[in-house]
């Protein structure tokens, strides 16, 4: 960097990914090619996520329900995820995981502004 100070970081708070394709977006509501969906499961955890089998397993979701209509899933969340310090979430720096974010999350990704692929 010749025309700037050095940034200094923490080298435990860096991700580092090889990946051999450009990826276009970090967020997940963005996520459109193996590259993005790749880059984006190792930095996001979900409800549930795949096992080697491709068979669905708990994640942040300690277990669920699911209506015989199949048209209302309930969700047990596990209390001990948080998320990274930021200022964001004031004097305490983080906080836990909770159902609003998850409600935020799907409102998100169905905005039709949002264009979410």
């Amino acid at each position: 960097m010749a025309c700037s100070k050095a940034i200094k970081y923490d080298p435990s708070l860096v991700f580092r990914y090889n990946e051999h394709k450009n990826i276009g977006s970090l967020d997940p509501a963005f996520a459109k090619d193996n590259a993005d969906i790749w880059a984006t499961n190792q930095l996001f955890n979900g409800l549930v996520q795949m096992d080697e089998n491709l068979k669905v397993k708990p994640c942040i979701a300690k277990h669920w329900q699911i209506t015989d209509s199949g048209k209302v899933y309930t969700f047990a969340l596990r209390k001990d995820v948080w998320f990274h310090k930021d200022v964001l979430f004031g004097k305490d720096s983080t906080r836990t995981v909770n159902a609003n974010d998850f409600v935020y999350s799907l409102k998100r990704l169905t905005n039709p502004e949002l264009a979410s692929p």
